[in-house]
């Protein structure tokens, strides 16, 4: 930012943020306000945050952060490679990194941030690079093979898994025991879910049930689950599309640690 004064000798320039992007190919607009960028600390959103237009930085990307800041650090000369687009129908930040795909979901409006990952078929070798065309996105690699994301018609899938992993949450209060005691899922596809009820141990789950489509017009699922906290897991491995909309615990609350006996 510049402070210019009568004397042009005692013009001033001064570094108004004090984080910028690793990458050049990875900064590109988002939404209407946004900018998204890699730094060497992971993603981060430049917005203006008032009437005044001043500029801040903010931690979109800090659920990837710890992933992304290894990758960095372990081979900095590929990262600088990295490039961005924005996925045209669904409006999802697409981050090419070393060999993946990282894409953030970001819908304020349904308190929706969520980061996906996929892998693609260039290797590491073959930087890939990604463009957008008449709302579809290409990718190439320097052996010249050529992808179209979704295929001609824009409905070609696969039938690779889909993992989602929620964090593990306390739903009403993190030192209060609560009991599980049924689960509902809206989605589309074949589903396995499991539930996860151990916050000391975050990759241990049970599983609950194998779904086929929605569970809200059948019974609810019974699952016997206590504990503080509740992390979901649902696997998807089946052809055609995978959608998740909502999960649904029935949660009954218990005592809270501590408390009186």
């Amino acid at each position: 930012m510049w402070t210019l004064d009568p004397d042009p000798a005692n013009d001033e320039i001064g570094q108004l943020l004090r984080s910028g992007t690793i990458a050049a190919k990875s900064m590109i607009q988002f939404g209407t306000g946004d900018v998204l960028f890699l730094s060497d600390s992971g993603v981060r959103s430049l917005k203006a945050m008032n009437i005044n237009l001043a500029a801040a930085v903010s931690d979109v990307g800090s659920a990837i952060d710890s992933i992304l800041i290894n990758v960095i650090r372990d081979d900095p000369g590929c990262v600088v490679k990295s490039r961005a687009v924005v996925q045209p129908i669904q409006g999802r930040y697409w981050l090419y990194v070393d060999g993946t795909i990282y894409v953030l979901s970001y819908y304020p409006a349904a308190n929706i941030t969520a980061w996906s990952t996929f892998i693609p078929d260039a290797t590491h070798e073959d930087m890939l690079n990604m463009i957008v065309c008449l709302q579809n996105i290409y990718t190439f690699d320097e052996r010249g093979n050529l992808n179209l994301y979704g295929g001609t018609d824009g409905e070609t899938y696969d039938s690779c898994t889909v993992t989602i992993v929620t964090p593990h949450m306390h739903v009403s209060g993190p030192t209060e025991n609560k009991r599980i005691s049924a689960v509902d899922v809206m989605c589309q596809g074949a589903w396995s879910i499991e539930i996860g009820m151990l916050p000391n141990k975050t990759d241990q789950f049970e599983l609950v049930a194998n779904v086929q489509d929605n569970t809200y017009g059948v019974q609810n699922i019974p699952f016997a689950g206590y504990g503080t906290h509740v992390g979901l897991r649902l696997i998807n491995s089946a052809p055609g599309p995978a959608l998740l909309a909502a999960v649904h615990l029935n949660v009954q609350e218990g005592y809270t640690k501590g408390g009186p006996s």
